[in-house]
């Protein structure tokens, strides 16, 4: 038994280590007999448009979006949308992708494609020349009751996720690990998620999703070797 020190950029008494990331997800269903009244708002991504002039110009973090059916999102991030710009002589407007969420949670927010004006623009010459369009669905807006499982089968099903998900995340990274080196037991560190409540195909059942990552310290055997024959 001996200790020693590992560095990415070892001195000549040290060791060099590097690292392997590895994330993965497990599922489970479990009976589902409890309620939860779950209320989640809609997102998506756009494409906002500044065909207003050269100048870039900065929407502020909550700037609000109107859709074309009159619902209001809005945006969790300041972003800049560069100005027009010539292309084979013509002036074509400047563009930034953005994520905009409603203001209101429910499936009547969620939209197929759509277009966006600017309300904070109405009544200036801007409102004409900024303007957006989705790229993509908004969707995931929810507002109701859902079955869930109880508690007790909740806990009981994250904790025999959380030892697969262990014995899974160590196999995987293993089957990873360049033929030069090696990988000692208990050199990693595992991080998991809070699980997540899905829906399941069948409506008396629920399907618990738990993820995590594990983060492993691996040593170049030869290196090794020529440490504990240098002791």
């Amino acid at each position: 038994n001996m200790a020693f020190v590992a560095k990415t950029k070892p001195a000549p008494d040290e060791v060099m280590y590097d690292m392997v990331n590895y994330s993965t997800s497990l599922t489970k269903e479990v009976k589902a007999t409890g309620e939860k009244t779950v209320t989640t708002k809609a997102s998506g991504k756009i494409v906002i448009y500044n065909n207003f002039g050269t100048t870039a110009q900065e929407l502020v973090a909550n700037t609000r979006f109107e859709s074309a059916g009159g619902k209001i999102y809005r945006i969790s991030k300041a972003v800049i949308v560069p100005g027009q710009s010539t292309v084979d002589g013509k002036l074509q407007p400047g563009s930034v992708e953005a994520v905009v969420t409603a203001d209101v949670a429910g499936e009547a927010y969620n939209s197929k494609e759509t277009d966006f004006t600017i309300p904070g623009f109405k009544g200036s010459p801007k409102f004409s020349g900024f303007y957006a369009r989705s790229a993509g669905p908004i969707e995931g807006g929810s507002s109701g009751v859902k079955k869930v499982p109880s508690d007790t089968d909740l806990k009981s099903a994250s904790e025999a996720l959380k030892t697969d998900l262990k014995a899974k995340l160590i196999a995987d990274v293993t089957s990873r690990v360049p033929k030069d080196f090696i990988l000692i037991n208990g050199a990693e560190d595992i991080e998991y998620k809070e699980p997540e409540i899905q829906a399941s195909s069948n409506k008396d059942m629920a399907v618990v999703a738990l993820s995590g990552s594990i983060r492993t310290y691996i040593f170049r055997k030869q290196d090794l070797e020529r440490f504990v024959a240098t002791k």
